[in-house]
Protein backbone atom coordinates (compact mmCIF):
# COMPACT_ATOMS: atom_id res chain seq x y z
CA UNK A 1 0.00 0.00 0.00
CA UNK A 2 1.41 3.35 -1.07
CA UNK A 3 1.17 6.23 1.86
CA UNK A 4 0.67 9.68 0.34
CA UNK A 5 4.00 12.24 0.94
CA UNK A 6 3.56 14.86 3.74
CA UNK A 7 3.92 18.17 2.49
CA UNK A 8 7.37 18.98 2.29
CA UNK A 9 8.25 15.15 1.75
CA UNK A 10 10.91 14.89 -0.69
CA UNK A 11 9.30 13.94 -4.08
CA UNK A 12 11.05 10.24 -5.06
CA UNK A 13 10.77 6.96 -7.05
CA UNK A 14 8.16 5.91 -4.14
CA UNK A 15 6.08 8.47 -5.44
CA UNK A 16 5.85 7.90 -9.09
CA UNK A 17 2.06 8.12 -8.82
CA UNK A 18 2.49 12.05 -8.40
CA UNK A 19 1.91 13.90 -11.60
CA UNK A 20 0.61 17.06 -9.94
CA UNK A 21 1.63 19.45 -6.74
CA UNK A 22 0.09 22.05 -5.40
CA UNK A 23 2.50 23.64 -3.00
CA UNK A 24 5.43 25.37 -1.94
CA UNK A 25 7.62 26.10 -4.71
CA UNK A 26 10.41 23.75 -2.74
CA UNK A 27 8.26 20.61 -4.17
CA UNK A 28 9.76 21.64 -7.96
CA UNK A 29 13.23 21.38 -6.19
CA UNK A 30 12.51 18.31 -4.55
CA UNK A 31 11.43 16.67 -7.77
CA UNK A 32 14.12 17.97 -10.08
CA UNK A 33 16.62 16.40 -7.33
CA UNK A 34 14.32 12.88 -8.14
CA UNK A 35 14.43 12.81 -11.93
CA UNK A 36 10.95 13.59 -11.62
CA UNK A 37 10.27 17.70 -12.84
CA UNK A 38 9.41 16.70 -16.69
CA UNK A 39 7.17 14.33 -15.82
CA UNK A 40 4.96 16.57 -12.76
CA UNK A 41 2.78 19.63 -13.20
CA UNK A 42 3.11 21.96 -10.78
CA UNK A 43 0.44 24.24 -10.32
CA UNK A 44 1.00 26.62 -7.39
CA UNK A 45 3.96 27.68 -5.47
CA UNK A 46 3.54 30.41 -2.27
CA UNK A 47 6.72 31.65 -2.16
CA UNK A 48 7.16 34.31 -4.99
CA UNK A 49 10.95 35.22 -4.71
CA UNK A 50 12.32 36.43 -7.71
CA UNK A 51 14.82 34.24 -7.58
CA UNK A 52 13.13 31.07 -7.46
CA UNK A 53 9.27 30.88 -7.87
CA UNK A 54 9.17 33.99 -10.02
CA UNK A 55 11.89 32.76 -11.94
CA UNK A 56 10.08 28.73 -12.53
CA UNK A 57 7.00 30.60 -13.48
CA UNK A 58 8.37 32.26 -16.03
CA UNK A 59 10.21 29.59 -17.43
CA UNK A 60 6.76 27.45 -17.16
CA UNK A 61 7.97 25.15 -14.07
CA UNK A 62 5.19 26.72 -12.69
CA UNK A 63 1.73 27.74 -12.85
CA UNK A 64 1.73 30.31 -10.34
CA UNK A 65 3.23 32.02 -7.11
CA UNK A 66 1.87 34.11 -4.72
CA UNK A 67 4.09 37.13 -2.97
CA UNK A 68 2.78 37.76 0.08
CA UNK A 69 3.41 40.00 3.16
CA UNK A 70 4.40 38.84 6.24
CA UNK A 71 2.44 39.64 9.37
CA UNK A 72 5.34 40.89 11.81
CA UNK A 73 4.75 44.49 10.88
CA UNK A 74 1.14 44.49 11.22
CA UNK A 75 0.50 42.56 14.23
CA UNK A 76 3.30 45.45 15.75
CA UNK A 77 0.96 48.21 14.21
CA UNK A 78 -2.51 46.62 15.80
CA UNK A 79 -0.51 45.63 19.00
CA UNK A 80 0.51 49.45 19.86
CA UNK A 81 -3.25 50.21 18.73
CA UNK A 82 -4.44 47.77 21.56
CA UNK A 83 -1.88 49.42 23.60
CA UNK A 84 -3.39 52.56 23.44
CA UNK A 85 -6.81 51.50 24.13
CA UNK A 86 -7.69 51.78 20.29
CA UNK A 87 -10.49 49.14 18.67
CA UNK A 88 -8.38 46.94 16.34
CA UNK A 89 -10.66 44.50 14.03
CA UNK A 90 -11.36 41.04 14.44
CA UNK A 91 -10.08 40.52 11.32
CA UNK A 92 -6.90 41.52 9.22
CA UNK A 93 -6.74 40.66 5.45
CA UNK A 94 -3.03 41.03 4.47
CA UNK A 95 -2.51 41.97 0.91
CA UNK A 96 -1.39 38.97 -1.43
CA UNK A 97 -0.11 39.56 -5.42
CA UNK A 98 -0.81 36.45 -8.27
CA UNK A 99 2.62 36.07 -9.95
CA UNK A 100 1.83 34.40 -13.35
CA UNK A 101 2.98 33.75 -16.93
CA UNK A 102 1.50 37.81 -17.36
CA UNK A 103 3.46 39.41 -14.98
CA UNK A 104 6.39 36.97 -14.10
CA UNK A 105 8.82 39.08 -16.62
CA UNK A 106 8.08 42.46 -15.12
CA UNK A 107 8.75 41.04 -12.21
CA UNK A 108 12.34 40.25 -13.07
CA UNK A 109 13.00 43.16 -14.44
CA UNK A 110 12.21 45.01 -11.53
CA UNK A 111 14.74 42.70 -9.71
CA UNK A 112 17.43 43.14 -12.19
CA UNK A 113 16.85 39.09 -13.10
CA UNK A 114 15.92 39.49 -16.99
Amino acid sequence: MSSVPEPGDAIGERDHLVDAVRGEDGAYLAAKDAGRDKDIKFILGIDGLPDEGVEWVNKGYLTATFLYATPGAEGLRQAVKLLKGEKIPPLITLPTMVIDKTNAPDILKKNGLL
